[in-house]
């Protein structure tokens, strides 16, 4: 799969399933650098559930994350393989494959649930992902 430019929702809404909520996340992630000011980076964040924003921090801190070397493959990559979707009515699995500009690959593990309360009650969020090896995610 390959993305081109942000064309997928920007922000969570309940009309959204969780395999666009993925696909959305991934597509702002490839194209932060066609956006100002971090944008796609930003509204990537604002996929993350509310319990994920507590441990994980501020939006800074986001940043930082996305820089270091186990997660630096999810930003500006040339394309993306995605798994089947494993969901149930309150979470999702989906397994990510990113091909980075050298041609390496890097497999990702993204967690979703269905948000039980306002102001995102029955959208999907990310809870987290998770940085898996190939074997693990059955490449």
């Amino acid at each position: 799969m390959l993305f081109r430019a942000p064309t997928l929702a920007h922000e969570p809404a309940s009309g959204l399933s969780p395999e666009e909520v993925v696909k959305a996340q991934l597509d702002l992630l490839q194209n932060d650098d066609l956006l100002p000011f971090n944008a796609g980076l930003r509204a990537a964040y604002a996929f993350a559930s509310p319990a994920s924003r507590a441990a994980a921090g501020p939006f800074e801190r986001f940043v930082a994350l996305l820089a270091t070397p186990e997660y630096a493959p999810l930003v500006g990559f040339t394309q993306a393989r995605l798994e089947p979707m494993i969901a149930s009515r309150r979470k999702a699995y989906q397994r990510v494959r990113v091909q980075q500009h050298d041609g390496e690959w890097a497999a990702f593990l993204f967690i979703l649930s269905r948000q039980p309360e306002p102001p995102y009650a029955g959208c999907w969020m990310t809870d987290s992902v998770i940085r898996v090896g190939q074997e693990a995610a059955g490449w």
